[in-house]
């Protein structure tokens, strides 16, 4: 009982919070218009933002980065599927570019309020192998309370057979997070998600988004709401994925 009221005292004052910070931006008419969308549904999609030339430019550097036996910030997981390598940035080049990508970095500041972040770029390649769970390892959130912010740029043509982002559109609400704990669809401060636990909050909010796209589609989200890269079938799937922090630690996930 504690741990749901502690729960639910957090959602309240985080929004409170939210919104105070928020009243202090003035954000261009572009910003404003995205970040209204990513407040209601959680996502907002740019078709080609970037072109053909630079997703290949990026995929050729994350294959150095593959074989380069000295590449450190590694990491992969079990069904050796998704490798992912952080502080790409550091590389400078299309990686450092988004980074500093003017228009992401308004809407994120409108989003979250806060003038500075700390901010990551995560450059990844998915591959099917049997068994794997999808990029990021299923069902999950990245905070049980706070907004955070990232966007996702797909670098190779996304189907649903080759690894696509799913996002359960609505789930990073507070009045949503309030709701599925009442119903017993979510624990306090719950990061994971079973299958069972998903088709409980899927019947209290819209169906999952799964976001299909050509190379160059960008992706900005709230990781706040429940989401997860779907298992991968078929094929490969390149990305690089725009870490920001919220004032605390990145949880480089």
């Amino acid at each position: 009982m504690f741990g749901t009221i502690s729960h639910l005292i957090k959602e309240m004052l985080e929004s409170v919070r939210r919104s105070v910070l928020r009243a202090k931006i003035k954000p261009s008419t572009k910003a404003a218009a995205i970040q209204e969308h990513l407040r209601c549904a959680g996502y907002y999609v740019i078709n080609d933002y970037w072109s053909q030339e630079k997703c290949a430019e990026a995929r050729t550097e994350i294959d150095a980065l593959l074989l380069d036996a000295k590449t450190t910030k590694k990491w992969t997981d079990d069904h050796q599927s998704d490798t992912r390598f952080f502080y790409a940035e550091q590389m400078g080049g299309v990686f450092l570019d988004f980074l500093n990508d003017e228009l992401i970095e308004e809407v994120r500041l409108c989003h979250s309020g806060r003038v500075n972040s700390e901010k990551v770029i995560m450059a990844a390649k998915l591959v099917h192998r049997e068994g794997n769970h999808g990029s990021g390892g299923g069902w999950h959130r990245d905070s049980p309370h706070t907004p955070q912010f990232k966007a996702l740029m797909y670098l190779t043509d996304v189907n649903k057979d080759n690894g696509p982002f799913e996002y359960i559109t609505g789930s990073q609400k507070s009045s949503q997070s309030i709701m599925d704990l009442i119903k017993g669809y979510a624990r306090p401060n719950q990061y994971r998600f079973t299958n069972s636990e998903i088709s409980g909050i899927k019947n209290t909010v819209t169906l999952p988004k799964v976001f299909t796209g050509k190379a160059g589609t960008l992706v900005i989200f709230d990781s706040k709401g429940v989401h997860r890269g779907v298992p991968i079938e078929a094929g490969k799937r390149y990305a690089i994925t725009l870490y920001c922090s919220d004032g605390g630690p990145l949880l480089l996930h």
